[in-house]
């Protein structure tokens, strides 16, 4: 705010000395300016700051979060925002930028709570897709807009107070749809799912891992096949709206169906759907729920 303060200043000495009418600043260019490096988190300021925030999101629709590259234009925004919000170590290419922005507030959202390790040693960094970690993250992300702008915290609240009872609701469905089923496991391609299925007693086992690039060995869809035949398994599934060629085929030799479950990893899209009712991450989060419940026989 102290470099809008400058930047106002500056703008009423050049009207002052050119002598000719300018048009003041309107109360837009004031809003906080909010860059935020990953789709989960740019729903909870959305939801919090309303019209009082400018939110800059970084990764589109079609951009895969751990190959973005940043433009010039935002590097130049991230450098000028009064707030960036991201998570390290999951963007090599933000976590970059952000040790070499003058930005005065950064908040990486792996302070929220302790990364857990994955079988493989690689750290899990979805922790989005747990509802009671993001509201750890709603509360963080409203007090330190009311630092920035004092004016509206009576409106922060009360944003944080319907989006904490909307997380709540969520987290119900999910204790709820997933209290009595058939299975108890689920097959993945990508393991993105471990913190949702700690939170709701189950077992995510995967195809390749917590990396998405990795190649399963020989031996590993092995142990996968004599898993989906012992634990009976009727799903495998998939991030993306198609298969890949890797799962379509393990899915045919093991006579089972797949189905998509959305890591929120990229911004939703869906061309489908009317402008109003694009997918949030909560109709998401309710999709993949749906999807577990069919899969594993749910009551």
């Amino acid at each position: 705010m102290i470099l809008m303060k400058k930047w106002l200043l500056a703008v009423f000495t050049v009207c002052s000395l050119a002598l000719v009418g300018c048009t003041v600043p309107t109360l837009e260019a004031e809003r906080p300016i909010v860059v935020v490096g990953l789709y989960p988190y740019v729903y909870v300021v959305e939801n919090i700051g309303g019209d009082r925030v400018s939110v800059t999101n970084l990764v589109g629709g079609n951009v895969e979060p751990h190959d973005l590259e940043l433009t010039s234009r935002q590097l130049y925004t991230l450098d000028n925002a009064d707030l960036v919000i991201y998570q390290r170590g999951f963007q090599p290419a933000v976590d970059a930028a952000v040790d070499t922005v003058n930005t005065a507030r950064l908040f990486d959202a792996t302070t929220v709570v302790p990364l857990e390790t994955s079988e493989e040693g690689v750290l899990d960094q979805h922790i989005w897709l747990d509802p009671i970690i993001m509201m750890t993250v709603a509360e963080d992300v409203a007090s330190l807009l009311i630092e920035l702008d004092p004016a509206g915290e009576r409106s922060y609240n009360l944003n944080l107070e319907k989006l904490l009872g909307t997380l709540t609701e969520l987290d119900a469905d999910y204790t709820q749809g997933l209290a009595t089923c058939e299975r108890q496991v689920f097959l993945v391609e990508h393991a993105a799912f471990g913190y949702l299925a700690q939170r709701y007693n189950l077992t995510q086992i995967s195809v390749k891992g917590v990396n998405p690039d990795a190649e399963p060995s020989p031996a590993h869809i092995a142990r996968i096949s004599e898993q989906v035949k012992d634990l009976q398994l009727t799903r495998i599934f998939h991030e993306t709206r198609q298969p890949s060629g890797l799962i379509q085929t393990l899915a045919t030799d093991l006579n089972v169906g797949t189905s998509q479950l959305d890591p929120l990893e990229q911004t939703p899209m869906d061309l489908h759907r009317i402008p109003h009712d694009l997918p949030t991450y909560v109709s998401i989060m309710e999709d993949n729920l749906e999807a577990l419940r069919q899969a594993n026989g749910c009551q």
